[in-house]
């Protein structure tokens, strides 16, 4: 260890004293060498290669490893590379070139790349060539970084039951590997799949597995842990979710690493203000404010009867996650008001109505425990918990979406009316629910689910909308024999929109192999440019 310190520095040494005389040349033994270093020194590595000059890289071969190594030590440094030019050289050689070990490693950190960018289908068109690989490589690291990388694509594609199976595979080369961190960090992602599709005594058994060695697990690793307890409590068992989460805070030392909005979230659904407050105290002191920060913030304030500060709260909220919820602020501030002087009266009169309903409540269960066992109750409970968790996670991916949106419509001039349209729509039911107590009862469950079915009626308007504005491109894409659902996810692209966004408005299942098929039918393979690029700058040509 101590020998490989020494040579980072001396290379280091001749790179700074490089800048007063000719650049010396970086060359394969030099490289061979930073590569051995690479899992323990990235830092000091990345340091020497981003002062090594390009120009000074000797033959095809050198430079095919120097750009790979440059992209592993970035990724290993902690930096989300968002552009192929650093991996493009080493691409270029290592594809012409029999498969090895560097090619695999080409393919993934290139699939990385597009994974950084969103560009999904891109990403597991790589992957999925890197996995045919596997069984020449034997190197269980790389294996484990393919499998991740996919079960973090599938997990934001929603499609968990795919997503568990590659975090377990990659666990499993992890543990082959002796890297017991990771191995437990990806059993830990498989088991939050699990309670995701519902496989809560599975997802349970594993956390159960994993916190017999409590006392050996790393910070972020903990931090995971007590999560998922808390998330499989809130849907097992919701009367220990508070003894957890307080066995949570006191268990991560480092205050950056908690969740310190979940905890939030926690407290005010259990109508604990007080503590909702000192966790988003917690939050704006250690992790900074966000969006959601001021969402919660907001209902903290309801649920403390403060209604001015609540609105107060909402708007920031509003206005830190988009332009356009200004106007509709502005145009709904009737709306708004009057629900919050309604609100105030209602408040005199609710303690009587606790009352009254506390009483038809104690009826009801007595007539209910008389008719049925207690596990036909529970079972009662479990789903209605599960509804709640559905809705919660609808709610969250509105919430994305509107983000997503707002950029389209600051961005975009084409199709502009039927995005802010969208937006005004998804503002009014969000500000509905910051102020209702009944955002679960079936009404509301009704509006969010047509809301999020709307967003078929949204690809139609706006390929309508291409038909009017851009008939050359529509035509286009017509004689190059793609269907009418292929020019519906160009007409998306066109607007700006990534493979995440085509993904969250189109069949999330069969956008993958709808992308491909588009690749193709436009003479592009898995190297060419991003498809979402390639389309917008396609669209601004037909329409020059």
């Amino acid at each position: 260890m101590r020998l490989g310190h020494a040579f980072i520095w001396v290379v280091l040494f001749m790179q700074l004293c490089s800048s007063c005389m000719i650049k010396p040349q970086m060359n394969l033994r030099t490289i061979r060498e930073l590569e051995t270093k690479i899992d323990t020194s990235a830092d000091s590595i990345l340091n020497i290669i981003s002062k090594t000059s390009p120009s000074t890289l000797k033959g095809s071969k050198v430079k095919a490893r120097f750009h790979l190594l440059y992209s592993i030590a970035l990724d290993k440094s902690g930096i989300d590379i968002k552009s192929d030019s650093i991996i493009s050289p080493a691409l270029k050689y290592y594809l012409r070139k029999p498969e090895s070990h560097h090619k695999l490693q080409t393919l993934y950190y290139t699939a990385r790349v597009q994974e950084n960018i969103e560009d999904y289908a891109a990403a597991m068109e790589y992957l999925a060539q890197a996995e045919t690989m596997l069984d020449q490589s034997k190197d269980p690291k790389i294996a484990a970084l393919i499998y991740a990388s996919k079960g973090r694509i599938y997990t934001r594609m929603l499609e968990y039951n795919q997503a568990e199976a590659n975090f377990n595979k990659a666990a499993s080369e992890y543990l082959k590997s002796g890297d017991e961190n990771r191995y437990i960090a990806n059993m830990l992602r498989a088991a939050d799949c699990m309670l995701m599709s519902g496989i809560n005594d599975k997802a349970c058994r594993i956390i159960a597995e994993i916190e017999k060695d409590f006392s050996g697990l790393s910070q972020s690793n903990l931090n995971k842990l007590f999560i998922l307890k808390l998330k499989a409590s809130e849907v097992n068992n919701p009367e220990s979710t508070e003894t957890i989460l307080a066995e949570y805070l006191s268990s991560i030392t480092n205050p950056s690493v908690t969740d310190w909005l979940f905890a939030a979230r926690i407290y005010i659904d259990k109508g604990k203000a007080e503590e909702a407050f000192t966790a988003l105290d917690m939050q704006r002191k250690h992790k900074g404010i966000n969006a959601t920060f001021h969402y919660l913030m907001a209902l903290a304030f309801k649920l403390d009867s403060r209604y001015e500060e609540s609105l107060e709260e909402f708007m920031k909220y509003t206005r830190l996650s988009g332009t356009i919820g200004k106007n509709i602020l502005s145009q709904d501030t009737r709306f708004v008001e009057e629900r919050f002087r309604q609100q105030r009266v209602l408040e005199k009169e609710k303690n009587k109505r606790i009352v009254f309903s506390l009483a038809s409540v104690i009826i009801f269960l007595a007539f209910a425990l008389a008719a049925a066992t207690t596990g036909s109750i529970r079972r009662e409970l479990k789903i209605r918990k599960l509804e709640e968790d559905s809705l919660r996670r609808q709610i969250d991916e509105l919430m994305l979406e509107r983000e997503e949106l707002v950029t389209l419509e600051q961005e975009n001039r084409e199709g502009r009316k039927i995005i802010k349209d969208r937006l005004r729509i998804i503002d009014q039911f969000v500000m509905s629910d910051a102020f209702n107590d009944s955002i679960f009862e079936s009404n509301a469950a009704a509006t969010l689910k047509e809301i999020i079915s709307d967003r078929v009626e949204f690809v139609r308007q706006n390929r309508l909308i291409f038909n009017q504005s851009s008939p050359k491109f529509i035509a286009y894409l017509t004689g190059k024999g793609l269907s009418d659902i292929e020019i519906d996810h160009c007409c998306l692209y066109a607007i700006g929109m990534n493979g995440k966004m085509v993904t969250t408005f189109t069949n999330a299942k069969r956008h993958y192999h709808i992308g491909s098929d588009v690749r193709k039918k436009l003479g592009l393979n898995i190297h060419d440019t991003n498809i979402s690029i390639y389309i917008r700058n396609l669209h601004h040509q037909m329409q020059g």
